[in-house]
């Protein structure tokens, strides 16, 4: 008898969250699925960018995990956004735009 062993890939976000590999590329697929449709100049939550269908399937961990994600994917050039702190002492929830220099290629 053979048991099979499963091995899940950790990934450390820039804020030293964790998240694994699988939650970061589901997420990281929602918002390249958008990214076509994002307008250059608004300024737009993580929550709006994924779209209320993925976003309410989250449980609350996850929507703050899936913050920290976006902040991940922005900061290592995975997605074309930049991200925008809002004014006053807390910068979060942070803001994205898509990069000026984005141009759709569908």
């Amino acid at each position: 008898m053979t048991t099979e062993t499963k091995t899940e890939v950790i990934i450390m976000l820039n804020n030293g969250f964790t998240c694994t590999q699988a939650f970061l590329k589901r997420f990281q697929g929602e918002i390249e699925c958008i990214v076509p449709a994002v307008p250059h100049g608004i300024l737009f939550t993580t929550e709006q960018l994924c779209g209320e269908e993925f976003w309410s399937s989250l449980s609350d961990w996850d929507r703050t995990l899936a913050g920290s994600c976006m902040i991940h994917l922005v900061e290592h050039g995975r997605v074309p956004f930049d991200y925008v702190p809002r004014p006053g002492r807390n910068p979060y929830p942070l803001q994205f735009q898509i990069k000026a220099s984005y141009k759709p290629t569908r």
